[in-house]
This record gives C-alpha cells, structure tokens and sequence, in this order.
C-alpha cells in the first residue's frame, strides 16, 4: 500500500511540474499543432491554411507536417474535446484565451501527462533491480526534473512521449519475459509491450533503434534462461502490428506509399533550411567538436547541463558486480553509445534552438539507469548533485528552454532567473497571446518574477514530505530496519534545504523590488560589459526617447552555421532608461524578413553613460538578423544615417509588436558585430 501512496504521490509532483510551465509554439510544436487543428475542424491532413511553420514537407502541392504524427494523432482527442466548448469559452472569455487554453491543454494532456507516467514507470523499472524507495526516487527525480526531459515535459515535441512509450515497452517486457513470464496476465502485458514500442515509433522515428535493441534483449535473455518462453513470442509481435497498421496508414495517406521517413524529404529540408539542405550523415573537421558540444559543452553538452549524469561512469563499476547484469550493462552502454554516435554524425545536432542535444533525449532513461548502482551505494552524494541538476534544468524551464545562446546558462538562464525574467518572449502559435505566449501557472495568477515559481515549491516540499513518509512506511513494512539515505538526519536536512528555499521565496515577497533592482544593476557588469579598452569607436551620436520598440538590421557578414556571434551595442545613458535586450532573428519563410526570433540576451543596463555591453550565441542556418529591443521609455543612439562598415544592412526592420517586418532606411546605432569562428 505505501509503494501505491508513494507512486501516486510521485506522478501528482511530476505532473504539477510540468503542467506549471508552457512554453508556447516554435517550428516544432507549430507544425504539430497547425496539423491537429486542421484534421478537427477542417477533416484533414494538410495544414493548409493554418501552415505557420517551416517545419513541413510539400506532397502534390499539400503542405503537411514534416514530423512522426505520434502527437498530431493524439492530440486530436483533447483539442477536440475542448473545440466542443468552443462557443461558451469564446462568449465567456476571448477568441485569444480558446486558442491558448486549448494548445496548453494539449501539450498538458499529451506531453506532461505521458511523461508524469513515465516517471511511475521508471521508478517501477528500478525496483526490478533495487526494493529500496529512496535510490530509485534520486534516479527519477533526476531524470524528469534534472536533465532537459524537465523541459520538453513541458512543450510540444515528440521526444518524451516517444521516450516514456520506449521506456514503458522495456518494462513491460523485460519484467513479463524476463523476471516473471508465469505472472498473471503476462500476455497481456507482453502484448502491451509490442503496443508500446510500435507507439514510440509513431512519436518520434529514432525510437526504431532502443525499441529493437531492447526488444531483442529481452526476448534473447527470456529465451536463454527457458527456451519454452517462445510461446510468449507472438504477444509482442501481434502488440507492434497495431502501431505499425497506423504509421502505414497515414504514410500511404500523406505520402502514397506506407514506409516513408518525411526528415529525409528533399522538398522539406529546401523550406526549413533555406534551400541547402546537407547529407544526413556526415564526418568531418567538426565531428570531434560537435561530440564534445553534446556531452561537456556549454552550448548543448548533457554532462554540463546535468551534472548528476556523469554518476553513468563511476556506475559501470558497481553494476558490473551485480550477478547476471553485466550483459544488460553492455546492452545499455550500446544504446547510449551508438544514439550520441548518429547525433555526431547527423548535420543538424544542435537541433535548432533547444536545450541540450535533443535528437538524444531518448536515450537519457538508459544513461540515468546505468549510474543506479552507485546512487544505491552513496546516496547522500548523488541527491547533491541531483539537487544541482534540478536547479539548472529549472532556471532554463522557467526562463525559456528553446535558445541559440553558445554559454546558455553564463549568459541567459542565472542571470534571468535570479532576476525575476521568466518565460521570456515565447513564440506564438496560431494566435498572438502577447505576454502570455509563454507563462507558468504562477504568471497566470498574478505573481511575478521569482514569486510565480512560489507555488511549484510549495508543491515540492508537500510532495517531498509525503514521498519520504511513504518510503518510510515502505520501508518499516518491508523489513523494520533502517536504510541507509532515509534516517531522521538525512529527512532533517532535505527538509532544512526545502525550507530554505521557501524562505528565500518569503524574503522575496516583501524584498522582489529591490532585489530586482540591485541584480539589474550588475547587468552591465561582469561577462556582459565590455572593457575600456575594447569599446568599438562611437560613430552614431544623435539620441532620441522613445517607447517600445524592436530594431533589428541584416548582418551581411559572411557566418557558418555553429560560428559564435559577438554583438556590442553602446548604451546611451545610464541606469534603467539606458538599457535593452540584444535580440537575434532569422527568417523561417524565406522571404527576407526577419520572423523567428532565435534568442535575446538578459536585459543589460549600464553604470555609465556610453559604457557598452556585449552578448554571444550560436550562429544557426541561414539569414541573421540582429538588433535590440526595450519596453519602456528609453534612450537610445540612432541616426538616419547608414553603417560606416559593411558588417550590416542599411535597412532596419522594426516594429512595436510583434515580429520587426515593417522597413526603413537607412538608419543606425551603436553596434558591432564580429564572428568568433570554432577552434
């Protein structure tokens, strides 16, 4: 009864979590959503008319979704449900809040939901290996909250539901072929097992890979140990036929024919990558970097994003010792291995703007799984790092996971969490909600900056309380004896550890003004402000005052994709009506406008007037475009005038809301721009 209690709790933090935080469209989740609103309301497959992504494929003139149809599919159940109160809600509250309530209920119901399971599942896949409660809650809090699965819990990709469905399909079959193929029922779930592998493929094409290897492990070990096992056989592969029947239906559909794989479509990858598009697998000068980039880089590195996931090392030690295990270890290293081999080798292994190298997410339950053993043997040193891990996957959550920023967390994620700027500038779906493109539950109540991130601890230390109780009484009914991790010392100190934050969360209550303000006023400062002696020459001296305004121009210096992107930009007085936002744009349509936005840098301000700032990120593909942009009134260099250097066009893109598509010219600022090529 306390494993049921414990498990029901567990799945009621992680859907909170992630159910707190949406973060609004983007190419990805667009060309899902776009396909989910068309098959409801107009009865079919191609997004036309509501195609607001470049992430598509054009089949006999139709515009469809370039992506695995998993969610699109699955969506359509919530986002139909909703449609039905379409009138009442409209009537009620607004045209705007239908749209976004009804695009955060899907991503809810078909991402956050999926995923708050999986964690049951992955922490019912360790006691198959481990009784004790406490290690396997170290493992899958860590993995659903500190590694980037936290954030893409929250938006609308096919990652990790293809992830949990994967996962789901090694547990069941693993603990129904392996460890208990007599249970009751075992057919059943052997055949729900086949179900959900095929499942993880129609989410998301690279599961292919985890559900074979694992599959085949799992059936090769079932029959090793009894050949008479066989006869459980035909469950799994009657479970993959379901799966395999939809994924062919909609290809022969979409495409014409049943086995089609879109991401290598010719035509898709001419609209989304501005016309040239590169050979899916390459090696090359850049392989050795790009590895490194995806493991222990700043830009997109698992182990600098995750701290805690580098237990996967010291673990091979301990796992090795355990009986009969060690072919599973191999097995496990395979799948890591070879997924960060294909992300090396694939041209795109950034993945856009994203957290993390996110065409390897799948493989992170496995990478978690192969520390488990050393997280059994010190558990007081891995719930430290994990706490670490949970802190930097919830500053990028919170402030905006989808970024091109080469030093995310040194550039954007410390300095806009601490300073109560979250959810900064989502991108829209289908309707323009503003402010509210992105949000936390907190934002939507009222609360702002650190406070609206108040409630989601309040839930994690009523959620931590009850998690300990329950593995307490787990523990007294298995044995009666104490397990090292869980004595009244260590539930003391991760208590101590919640209540601080709490406390921290009250001083901000009656202190958030002037601590924003301090913390605002160190922008200018440290990594951000650029030294005496290397300020560009001030060639623009008029000023003027003026509102809310974006201003971007197009940089006609020649980049590579992954180059790192130098912007300096001189500010005209000091203090708060001096400072700005540096905002990178690139043009997803191909028509020579900026329209996407790839990143911005926290808001910089300046102790002097005429001191400068700097910020870098990661060149993406493509046309770039590069400005800044306030909120209030400011003041701020500009001339009717062109760049003395040719690093910029003498066209400015502007705008007041939203994307800067309205021109004039010539006009410039105080800005420079160098291009910082890889070593």
């Amino acid at each position: 009864m306390a494993e049921k209690r414990l498990e029901i709790t567990l799945f009621i933090v992680l859907f909170l979590s992630f159910s707190y935080f949406y973060q609004g469209g983007g190419a990805n989740q667009n060309a899902r959503l776009d396909q989910i609103r068309s098959i409801v309301e107009l009865g079919q497959l191609n997004l036309k008319p509501f195609a607001g992504s470049h992430d598509t494929v054009r089949v006999n003139g139709k515009i469809y979704s370039n992506k695995a149809p998993g969610v699109s599919l699955v969506g359509v159940i919530p986002y139909y449900l909703v449609s039905r109160l379409k009138s009442p809600i409209i009537e009620i509250f607004s045209t705007t809040f239908y749209h976004l309530f009804s695009c955060y209920l899907v991503t809810v119901l078909v991402v956050g939901m999926t995923c708050a399971w999986g964690g049951v599942i992955f922490f019912r896949l360790l006691g198959l290996f481990h009784a004790d409660s406490i290690p396997r809650l170290i493992c899958t809090l860590g993995l659903f909250l500190g590694t980037p699965a936290f954030a893409y819990s929250t938006s609308l990709y096919g990652h990790m539901p293809g992830l949990v469905l994967a996962l789901i399909s090694f547990y069941l079959l693993y603990k129904y072929l392996v460890v208990q193929p007599v249970a009751p029922r075992s057919r059943l779930y052997i055949f729900l097992g086949g179900v959900s592998g095929g499942g993880a493929v129609v989410f998301e094409y690279p599961t292919i890979f985890i559900v074979t290897v694992l599959g085949l492990y799992c059936v090769i070990r079932a029959l090793l140990i009894r050949p008479k096992r066989m006869i459980l056989i035909p469950f799994l592969l009657m479970g993959l036929i379901i799966p395999a029947v939809v994924l062919g239906g909609y290809n022969s559909l979409v495409y014409g024919k049943p086995f089609y794989v879109a991401y290598f479509d010719k035509t898709g990858l001419h609209a989304g990558y501005q016309g040239r598009p590169q050979e899916f697998f390459q090696i090359g000068p850049k392989t050795i970097k790009t590895l490194y980039q995806i493991t222990f880089g700043p830009f997109r590195g698992f182990f600098h994003l995750a701290p805690f996931l580098i237990l996967a090392f010291p673990g091979i030690f301990y796992f090795a010792r355990k009986k009969g295990l060690k072919s599973l270890m191999v097995t496990l290293w395979g799948v890591v291995l070879v997924y960060y081999f294909f992300t090396v080798l694939y041209p795109y292994w950034y993945g856009g703007k994203a957290l993390g190298p996110r065409h390897s997410m799948e493989m992170l339950p496995y990478l978690v799984f192969l520390g488990f053993f050393f997280v059994i043997r010190f558990p007081r040193l891995s719930a430290v790092l994990v706490g670490v891990s949970i802190f930097f996957m919830l500053t990028a959550t919170s402030v905006r996971p989808d970024e091109y920023v080469a030093y995310p967390f040194r550039d954007l994620y410390f300095y806009s969490f601490l300073n109560g700027a979250l959810s900064i500038r989502g991108e829209q779906t289908f309707i323009q909600a503003g402010k509210f493109n992105a949000f936390n539950l907190g934002q939507v109540t009222g609360l702002s900056g650190q406070l609206s991130l108040l409630p989601l601890y309040f839930f994690w230390l009523i959620g931590g309380f009850f998690m300990i109780k329950f593995s307490r009484e787990k523990q007294d009914s298995d044995s009666g004896k104490d397990i090292p991790g869980i004595r009244p010392i260590w539930v003391k100190a991760i208590f101590g550890i919640l209540l601080v934050i709490l406390a921290v969360e009250i001083v901000n209550l009656f202190n958030q003004a002037e601590i924003r303000l301090y913390l605002e006023d160190q922008s200018g400062r440290g990594s951000f402000k650029v030294a005496r002696t290397e300020a560009p020459p001030s060639d623009v001296h008029g000023q003027l005052t003026t509102g809310p305004f974006l201003e971007m121009w197009e940089m006609l210096k020649p980049f590579d994709s992954g180059d790192e992107i130098e912007v300096k930009i001189q500010h005209a007085v000091a203090g708060r009506r001096g400072g700005f936002y540096m905002v990178a744009y690139g043009d997803k349509n191909v028509d020579g406008k900026p329209d996407a936005e790839l990143g911005r840098s926290p808001y910089l301000r300046a102790s002097k007037a005429g001191e400068w700032s700097r910020w870098t990120f990661s060149a993406p593909t493509g046309k770039l475009f590069i400005g800044n942009t306030w909120e209030d009134e400011a003041r701020v260099f500009y001339e009717r005038t062109g760049w003395k250097k040719k690093d910029l066009s003498s066209t400015m893109f502007y705008s007041r809301q939203g994307p800067p598509v309205l021109t004039t010219g010539p006009r410039s600022i105080n800005m420079t721009v160098e291009v910082i090529k890889p070593k």
